[in-house]
């Protein structure tokens, strides 16, 4: 079979880490030679003075020009039965890890780690989430609608690279409630952030419930306030939400009628964190969460990054009170886990206080991450004891 594909040729220096560490990211200075005229979103057969390593696909204006699709020397073609095989392998992996009564929202696919590079989409409840980084992954969203269409999803919306949403048909919804580990949370859509609710930390809003009885709860970047609500279901004895956005009070306000109405033991607060924590009363809390949004955008900001990374966590060591918890990440993908624990070392000595790491943090299996992609695996966090 002669697949006619158009032929992108790597450079033979490059192509032996393709051929065995199958990463699926092509930057441009791996490309050898490439016909001017290919346009973009185009599928290729990527190629070396060997023969072919795989089909991919183009994206020519974007930070990562190539990405494989497949990794094959035969004459193989990657059609829509190909991602219909990819999209039945996610859902079914969620379904045996998952309990849809109490769990109804969740990553459907993390686009390199599901083999769909490019891609990504969230469930919640009858309601999925598009982002797409390339034009080319365009040509599934029909496919994943109608399949979707057949699990009960009934709402279907795309993430917008500035701000907002489009629906993909006549259904539209201005908020959504959800399910989460037998929780109830509000997506509000025209107030989101990224692709709308922080699902990549489910399992680790569970985990604070081994640590949150009879603790006060400091609940930094807040956003919807859910740590605090898995918090309070695990008898904590109050919860202080901060977070800069009016917005984002406001529905983590809302989510904790929903969950508990009238509960005077939470607090919210909109305040810049880094002045919160400077100004607040010693040892006032001895539980505190540090999820900042990611402080490094690229490589370049990575040294003023990891300052404002290690004053956060310097701060936040020096005021809680003894024999506490501090949860504290990172999402920003170019700070791998090695840099991150160098930051906690570095702030914990300027503290001047003993620290334990109780575990070691990262995002649910429903982000799984291709083991020769690495990029993927972003989440970083620990569980800290501050003596």
């Amino acid at each position: 079979m002669n697949l006619n594909y158009p032929v992108v040729k790597i450079k033979d220096k490059s192509s032996k880490a393709f051929r065995i560490s199958k990463n699926p990211w092509v930057y441009s200075g791996a490309i050898h030679e490439m016909d001017s005229s290919l346009q973009d979103a185009q599928l290729v057969s990527i190629e070396d003075s060997k023969g072919r390593i795989g089909i991919g696909y183009l994206d020519k204006n974007g930070r990562i020009p190539l990405r494989f699709l497949l990794f094959t020397e035969a004459d193989v073609r990657f059609d829509t039965n190909s991602v219909l095989a990819r999209l039945k392998d996610a859902w079914n992996l969620r379904l045996s890890l998952l309990n849809f009564s109490i769990t109804n929202s969740f990553r459907f696919i993390n686009s390199e780690g599901d083999y769909l590079p490019g891609l990504t989409v969230d469930i919640y409840h009858e309601l999925a989430i598009f982002s797409l980084s390339s034009n080319y992954v365009k040509n599934w969203v029909r496919i994943v609608q109608e399949f979707l269409a057949t699990k009960g999803i009934k709402y279907f919306a795309i993430k917008n690279e500035n701000s907002g949403f489009s629906f993909l048909n006549e259904k539209h919804l201005s908020e959504i409630r959800f399910k989460e580990n037998g929780l109830e949370f509000l997506f509000s859509i025209q107030d989101s952030q990224k692709t709308g609710f922080y699902l990549d930390q489910r399992e680790n809003r569970r985990k604070i419930e081994t640590y949150a009885s009879e603790r006060s709860i400091l609940n930094t970047f807040s956003f919807t306030g859910a740590f605090g609500i898995y918090g309070k279901r695990a008898k904590a004895k109050n919860i202080h939400n901060i977070d800069s956005s009016q917005k984002a009070i406001e529905v983590s306000k809302i989510i904790q009628e929903i969950n508990y109405p009238k509960d005077t033991s939470f607090q919210h607060s909109v305040a810049d964190v880094f002045s919160f924590l400077r100004e607040m009363e010693v040892s006032k809390y001895d539980l505190i969460v540090l999820d900042p949004p990611a402080f490094a955008k690229s490589k370049k900001s990575l040294p003023q990054a990891s300052r404002a990374y290690k004053d956060l966590n310097r701060i936040a060591i020096q005021k809680i009170a003894r024999n506490s918890i501090i949860f504290t990440f990172s999402c920003s993908g170019f700070m791998d886990k090695n840099l991150f624990r160098q930051i906690i070392f570095a702030a914990s000595q300027e503290a001047g206080r003993k620290v334990q790491v109780l575990e070691e943090l990262g995002h649910g299996f429903d982000h799984p991450v291709d083991i020769f992609h690495p990029e993927g695996d972003y989440l970083k966090g620990l569980v800290l004891k501050i003596e």
